[in-house]
């Protein structure tokens, strides 16, 4: 049996939710505050994208090839 680690489906969740403040809100918060994307939140985000997408490579990897698979995520 293979295992699968945890998404990172809360971090990708806050992301979008700074990306809809930038992107309909005029880089402003329901506050007024304004938004800051800094380098560390874009890496971050980059890398929490691809774990997801090794995690579903890795998944469909495994449902060719008919291994059974235990998950541990938030899908």
């Amino acid at each position: 049996m293979i295992f699968i680690c945890e998404a990172p489906i809360d971090a990708i969740e806050l992301a979008t939710l700074k990306r809809k403040h930038l992107v309909h809100r005029g880089g402003k918060n329901k506050d007024g505050n304004a938004v800051v994307v800094t380098d560390h939140d874009l890496d971050e985000l980059i890398d929490n994208a691809m774990a997801i997408g090794e995690n579903i490579h890795l998944s469909l990897e495994n449902a060719i090839n008919g291994e059974s698979v235990e998950t541990n995520t938030d899908f």
